[in-house]
């Protein structure tokens, strides 16, 4: 029922999401810090906002938190500015 629809998501993506990513079809694994990595990640990222929009849920995206390690640090570093461009569309 429309009473119980979410209105609000909340979304935080790329904790994880440092390493190489894969795809459906003929496409090839690419790893992380790639401009192919860079064009599939904001690409499902905003496949996921336009998913929750479509069930009329207002999208709040959360950066990531800070790490302990610095590894984690650079990695996050480099996606934030993904999940930023994502937000603002």
């Amino acid at each position: 029922p429309a009473a119980r629809r979410h209105r609000v998501a909340v979304v935080c993506m790329g904790a994880v999401d440092n390493r190489w990513m894969s795809f459906e079809g003929n496409r090839p694994n690419v790893s992380f810090g790639t401009p192919e990595f860079a064009q599939g990640y904001s690409e499902r990222m905003l496949r996921l906002v336009e998913i929750l929009r479509q069930h009329g849920a207002r999208v709040i995206w959360v950066g990531l938190p800070v790490a302990r390690e610095p590894y984690f640090d650079q990695a996050y570093a480099w996606l934030e500015p993904l999940g930023a461009r994502v937000a603002e569309q």
